[in-house]
């Protein structure tokens, strides 16, 4: 259990990081964005419809392969500030495990990441993300926290911060008004080996009592189209491209981010099966592609209960 503390008004607590959460289970450049996943459209999805019955076949099955290609992929867009230039925010897009590690960090109590967007000096934190080669050749990315900033984040910037509410970043990336190297950032844009040092701000709309600081957006790659998440034509059930060349080969390129809060962990992504354990917490979701995916997903849900009804005595 968690001890809850919300004396400052800066501070992200479970219950703000179990908000988030939230949104991510109902919900960058490119994709077509899913009106099922993403909860503020609220829309059917005929793709989802389409795959929903391939998930539960065998790993090596074509449909599961199909459902895994296709299926909605989640990203989370948050305002940052490079410690190399202090004087502007700008939008940055993170993967699925870069973002489920942040809000989980912010979750546990224990693991100190409260403050990690309180704007003064000597109380908010930096955040180092490192993109390396992770096992079997995927990328993968490692999380950092750093040591507490010397300085204040400027109130100009705090008083305009972009509106990354789900809505508005879809409207923002449909419209092309998120450009890379000037307001926008993409965490897979970085080169092998190469880092970036950030500072979280606040939530976009903190003024109004806000606390959400990571929005999910939804979208749908592997050769989806507009017409085939609308239905007006059937899905085409062809693997895409890059699907179709890394099942090919030994030495795949897809994102796989793992995640490490101050020092590697132990765990690996060649694991199979995580058993609910994504560090800080124990987590499960029947409709995350994560879950779905793996090849323990049906018999993963009663020892995700045990472990978190032993972690609960524990606390």
């Amino acid at each position: 259990m968690t001890k809850e503390t919300a004396n400052d008004p800066w501070e992200i607590t479970s219950k703000d990081a179990e908000e988030m959460k939230r949104l991510a289970k109902g919900s960058g450049g490119g994709g077509i964005f899913c009106p099922k996943r993403n909860t503020s459209i609220n829309g059917v999805c005929h793709v989802c419809n389409t795959i929903q019955p391939f998930w539960p076949l065998p790993d090596s099955s074509p449909e599961r392969k199909i459902a895994l290609d296709k299926g909605p992929k989640v990203a989370y867009f948050m305002n940052a500030i490079l410690d190399s230039d202090r004087t502007k925010a700008f939008v940055m897009e993170v993967g699925k495990k870069v973002g489920d590690y942040i809000i989980d960090s912010c979750h546990d109590a224990e693991a100190g990441w409260g403050n990690v967007v309180n704007p003064r000096a000597g109380i908010g934190f930096l955040v180092r993300i490192k993109k390396i080669k992770g096992d079997m050749g995927f990328n993968s990315y490692s999380v950092y926290k750093m040591n507490t900033c010397d300085w204040d984040i400027d109130k100009e910037i705090l008083n305009n911060l972009t509106d990354i509410s789900q809505s508005n970043i879809i409207r923002m990336l449909s419209e092309g008004e998120l450009e890379e190297n000037n307001n926008f950032f993409r965490i897979p844009s970085l080169k092998m080996d190469e880092s970036v040092l950030i500072r979280i701000c606040p939530a976009f709309d903190h003024m109004d009592g806000g606390k959400t600081i990571l929005y999910p957006v939804y979208r749908h790659w592997g050769g989806v189209t507009q017409e085939e998440v609308d239905g007006v034509v059937a899905l085409n059930m062809n693997l895409s491209v890059r699907a179709d060349e890394e099942a090919k080969t030994a030495n795949p390129t897809q994102d796989l981010p793992f995640m490490t809060d101050d020092q590697p962990q132990t765990k690996t992504v060649s694991n199979p099966a995580c058993w609910g354990r994504i560090e800080p917490v124990v987590f499960y979701n029947d409709e995350d592609d994560d879950c779905k995916a793996c090849p323990a997903f049906t018999t993963c849900l009663p020892e995700v209960e045990r472990r978190q009804k032993k972690k609960e005595l524990k606390g």
